[in-house]
């Protein structure tokens, strides 16, 4: 009698095929439910949240600056920060080590308007130097909710422009 050289075993396993058609299937379901999570809402978020931290930065460079002078640097009109006089004097006086810039759009040239869908950041004092409001246009409406411009409390608001009607990007700050 012959003797089987070799010998198959009953063990039943996936062919390459099967196995191909399961990664494909895998594929197709991970794409979906990445598309379903929305990343672009989350680097959305992100970048609010750096504009809200540049903005109390700025903030925190102007309280240093009116420890010092009694007043805040004035600028009538809404501006950019990185176009005013209050780049040089924050800067050049040590108070900041440079103006934040808008994490997405750095340098956009903004219009000079609180109610503004350009991304930068805008300062406005009054002309004495007793108040301001620093503002920034948020990409989601809710992370403006905690500070919108519709709700911030500043004497004579309607002078300042910063009650923007239907304008709910406007995050804003105002001196304490």
């Amino acid at each position: 009698m012959l003797k089987k050289r070799y010998q198959t075993s009953n063990i039943k396993s996936f062919t390459l095929i099967e196995l191909m058609i399961v990664v494909v299937i895998l594929s197709i379901l991970s794409g979906a439910t990445i598309a379903v999570i929305n990343s672009a809402g989350f680097q959305g978020r992100a970048r609010d949240s750096q504009r809200a931290a540049d903005i109390k930065k700025i903030q925190t460079a102007l309280e240093l600056y009116f420890a010092d002078n009694r007043k805040y640097p004035p600028n009538t009109s809404f501006q950019r920060v990185t176009a005013t006089a209050l780049t040089n004097t924050l800067v050049n006086g040590g108070y900041i080590s440079s103006i934040p810039q808008d994490p997405k759009f750095p340098n956009t040239g903004a219009t000079n308007t609180a109610c503004s869908n350009d991304r930068d950041y805008l300062y406005r004092s009054d002309s004495n130097g007793s108040i301001y409001v620093l503002s920034a246009s948020m990409e989601l409406e809710a992370s403006a909710a905690s500070s919108r411009c519709l709700t911030t409390v500043v004497p004579n608001c309607s002078t300042f422009s910063c009650n923007c009607t239907g304008y709910t990007r406007a995050y804003c700050v105002q001196n304490p």
